[in-house]
Protein backbone atom coordinates (compact mmCIF):
# COMPACT_ATOMS: atom_id res chain seq x y z
CA UNK A 1 0.00 0.00 0.00
CA UNK A 2 1.34 3.27 -0.57
CA UNK A 3 2.35 5.54 2.04
CA UNK A 4 0.74 9.31 2.58
CA UNK A 5 -1.96 7.74 0.27
CA UNK A 6 -5.25 6.14 0.39
CA UNK A 7 -6.00 2.80 -1.00
CA UNK A 8 -9.09 0.67 -1.00
CA UNK A 9 -9.68 -2.84 -0.32
CA UNK A 10 -13.38 -3.62 -1.76
CA UNK A 11 -15.25 -6.87 -1.84
CA UNK A 12 -18.55 -8.27 -1.03
CA UNK A 13 -19.62 -8.25 2.19
CA UNK A 14 -18.73 -11.56 4.39
CA UNK A 15 -16.09 -12.25 1.91
CA UNK A 16 -13.46 -11.48 4.27
CA UNK A 17 -12.39 -8.36 4.40
CA UNK A 18 -11.75 -7.95 7.96
CA UNK A 19 -9.63 -11.34 7.81
CA UNK A 20 -7.31 -10.47 5.18
CA UNK A 21 -7.17 -7.44 6.35
CA UNK A 22 -6.09 -8.58 9.85
CA UNK A 23 -3.21 -10.93 8.29
CA UNK A 24 -1.76 -8.46 6.15
CA UNK A 25 -1.71 -5.95 9.39
CA UNK A 26 0.06 -8.65 11.06
CA UNK A 27 2.20 -9.37 8.35
CA UNK A 28 3.21 -6.41 8.09
CA UNK A 29 3.92 -5.71 11.83
CA UNK A 30 6.03 -9.03 12.15
CA UNK A 31 7.71 -8.49 8.94
CA UNK A 32 6.90 -12.02 8.12
CA UNK A 33 6.54 -12.77 4.50
CA UNK A 34 3.19 -12.43 2.79
CA UNK A 35 3.55 -14.90 -0.48
CA UNK A 36 6.89 -14.24 -1.93
CA UNK A 37 7.37 -10.84 -0.51
CA UNK A 38 9.28 -10.16 2.23
CA UNK A 39 8.20 -7.44 4.48
CA UNK A 40 10.11 -4.85 6.84
CA UNK A 41 8.14 -4.53 9.98
CA UNK A 42 6.24 -1.33 10.34
CA UNK A 43 4.19 -0.04 13.23
CA UNK A 44 0.50 0.39 12.56
CA UNK A 45 -3.02 0.75 13.56
CA UNK A 46 -6.31 -1.25 12.88
CA UNK A 47 -9.52 0.76 13.22
CA UNK A 48 -13.00 -1.36 13.61
CA UNK A 49 -16.46 0.03 13.33
CA UNK A 50 -17.80 -3.30 13.96
CA UNK A 51 -15.92 -5.46 15.96
CA UNK A 52 -15.61 -5.43 19.67
CA UNK A 53 -12.05 -5.18 21.28
CA UNK A 54 -12.51 -8.86 22.39
CA UNK A 55 -13.38 -9.85 18.69
CA UNK A 56 -9.86 -8.41 17.22
CA UNK A 57 -7.80 -9.71 19.45
CA UNK A 58 -9.62 -13.09 19.06
CA UNK A 59 -9.22 -12.41 14.97
CA UNK A 60 -5.52 -11.19 16.12
CA UNK A 61 -4.60 -14.49 18.00
CA UNK A 62 -5.75 -16.52 15.17
CA UNK A 63 -3.71 -14.98 12.52
CA UNK A 64 -0.98 -15.10 14.92
CA UNK A 65 -1.49 -18.81 15.29
CA UNK A 66 1.26 -20.92 14.81
CA UNK A 67 4.11 -18.31 14.54
CA UNK A 68 7.49 -17.94 17.16
CA UNK A 69 6.52 -15.48 20.24
CA UNK A 70 9.02 -13.23 19.63
CA UNK A 71 7.00 -12.45 16.41
CA UNK A 72 3.85 -12.23 18.76
CA UNK A 73 4.93 -9.83 20.91
CA UNK A 74 6.70 -7.80 17.78
CA UNK A 75 3.37 -7.54 16.44
CA UNK A 76 1.51 -7.02 19.52
CA UNK A 77 4.03 -3.78 20.23
CA UNK A 78 3.78 -2.81 16.42
CA UNK A 79 -0.04 -2.97 15.78
CA UNK A 80 -2.55 -1.00 17.99
CA UNK A 81 -6.23 -2.41 17.81
CA UNK A 82 -9.13 -0.01 18.29
CA UNK A 83 -12.58 -0.93 18.36
CA UNK A 84 -14.78 2.04 17.47
CA UNK A 85 -18.75 0.35 18.76
CA UNK A 86 -18.26 2.17 21.85
CA UNK A 87 -18.24 5.44 20.13
CA UNK A 88 -19.01 7.50 16.79
CA UNK A 89 -17.06 6.18 14.17
CA UNK A 90 -18.28 8.82 11.52
CA UNK A 91 -15.08 10.74 9.96
CA UNK A 92 -17.73 12.99 8.41
CA UNK A 93 -21.01 14.24 9.85
CA UNK A 94 -24.00 15.68 8.49
CA UNK A 95 -24.65 19.88 9.16
CA UNK A 96 -27.66 20.61 7.58
CA UNK A 97 -27.19 20.00 3.51
CA UNK A 98 -23.21 20.39 4.21
CA UNK A 99 -20.94 17.44 4.94
CA UNK A 100 -18.52 18.29 7.41
CA UNK A 101 -15.36 16.34 9.13
CA UNK A 102 -16.71 15.19 12.29
CA UNK A 103 -13.29 15.72 14.24
CA UNK A 104 -12.40 11.94 14.85
CA UNK A 105 -9.84 12.09 12.00
CA UNK A 106 -7.57 14.53 14.51
CA UNK A 107 -7.78 11.96 16.95
CA UNK A 108 -6.55 9.09 14.56
CA UNK A 109 -4.01 11.66 13.47
CA UNK A 110 -3.17 12.47 16.93
CA UNK A 111 -3.65 8.73 17.75
CA UNK A 112 -1.14 7.57 14.54
CA UNK A 113 2.06 10.02 15.62
CA UNK A 114 2.18 8.59 18.79
CA UNK A 115 2.23 5.33 17.67
CA UNK A 116 4.36 6.25 14.91
CA UNK A 117 2.04 4.18 12.74
CA UNK A 118 3.14 3.64 8.93
CA UNK A 119 -0.67 2.27 8.04
CA UNK A 120 -3.93 3.13 9.47
CA UNK A 121 -6.20 0.06 8.47
CA UNK A 122 -10.16 1.49 8.76
CA UNK A 123 -12.78 -1.20 8.54
CA UNK A 124 -14.99 -0.41 7.25
CA UNK A 125 -16.12 2.62 4.86
CA UNK A 126 -20.00 2.41 5.29
CA UNK A 127 -20.22 3.26 9.16
CA UNK A 128 -17.36 5.78 8.99
CA UNK A 129 -20.14 8.05 7.00
CA UNK A 130 -22.77 10.18 8.08
CA UNK A 131 -25.06 10.52 5.38
CA UNK A 132 -25.88 8.42 1.71
CA UNK A 133 -22.66 6.94 0.39
CA UNK A 134 -23.92 8.16 -3.27
CA UNK A 135 -23.81 11.28 -2.28
CA UNK A 136 -20.54 12.91 -3.73
CA UNK A 137 -20.52 15.61 -0.79
CA UNK A 138 -20.34 12.79 1.73
CA UNK A 139 -17.75 11.00 -0.34
CA UNK A 140 -15.58 13.70 -1.01
CA UNK A 141 -15.65 15.01 2.78
CA UNK A 142 -14.58 11.37 3.76
CA UNK A 143 -11.83 11.14 0.67
CA UNK A 144 -10.45 14.48 2.10
CA UNK A 145 -10.19 13.73 5.58
CA UNK A 146 -8.54 10.32 4.88
CA UNK A 147 -6.02 12.11 2.54
CA UNK A 148 -5.53 13.86 5.68
CA UNK A 149 -4.91 11.42 7.75
CA UNK A 150 -2.01 10.02 5.02
CA UNK A 151 -0.37 13.32 4.50
CA UNK A 152 -0.37 14.52 8.40
CA UNK A 153 0.92 10.79 8.95
CA UNK A 154 2.56 10.33 6.03
CA UNK A 155 1.02 6.87 6.66
CA UNK A 156 -0.66 4.63 3.98
CA UNK A 157 -4.78 4.55 4.88
CA UNK A 158 -6.42 1.65 3.90
CA UNK A 159 -9.83 1.67 4.22
CA UNK A 160 -12.29 -1.33 3.40
CA UNK A 161 -15.39 -1.49 1.56
CA UNK A 162 -18.25 -3.52 0.13
CA UNK A 163 -18.96 -3.69 -3.51
CA UNK A 164 -22.29 -1.76 -4.68
CA UNK A 165 -24.96 -4.27 -5.87
CA UNK A 166 -24.70 -3.98 -9.25
CA UNK A 167 -21.69 -6.06 -9.14
CA UNK A 168 -22.58 -8.88 -6.98
CA UNK A 169 -21.85 -11.30 -9.51
CA UNK A 170 -18.81 -9.18 -10.93
CA UNK A 171 -16.01 -11.37 -12.43
CA UNK A 172 -13.40 -8.45 -12.89
CA UNK A 173 -13.12 -5.54 -10.79
CA UNK A 174 -13.26 -2.15 -12.46
CA UNK A 175 -14.50 1.67 -12.35
CA UNK A 176 -17.40 1.79 -9.94
CA UNK A 177 -16.86 -1.12 -7.99
CA UNK A 178 -17.21 0.59 -4.73
CA UNK A 179 -20.45 1.13 -2.78
CA UNK A 180 -21.22 5.07 -2.88
CA UNK A 181 -20.26 7.71 -5.02
CA UNK A 182 -17.29 7.30 -7.24
CA UNK A 183 -15.74 10.42 -5.18
CA UNK A 184 -13.47 7.51 -2.97
CA UNK A 185 -12.59 5.50 -5.95
CA UNK A 186 -11.41 8.60 -7.73
CA UNK A 187 -9.20 9.43 -4.53
CA UNK A 188 -7.92 6.42 -4.46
Amino acid sequence: FPVKAISLLVALGSAGKTSTLMSVACHVATGETWGDDHLQARRGMYFSVEDPRDELWRKFGATMDGLPQSCMRLAQENLGLFSMRDRDPRLTIAVGSDVQPSGLGNRIVEAALEHGAEFVILDHLQGLVSGDLNNSPTMVTLAAECNRIADQTGAAVIIAAHTNKGNISAEKVSHGFATGSLAIENAA
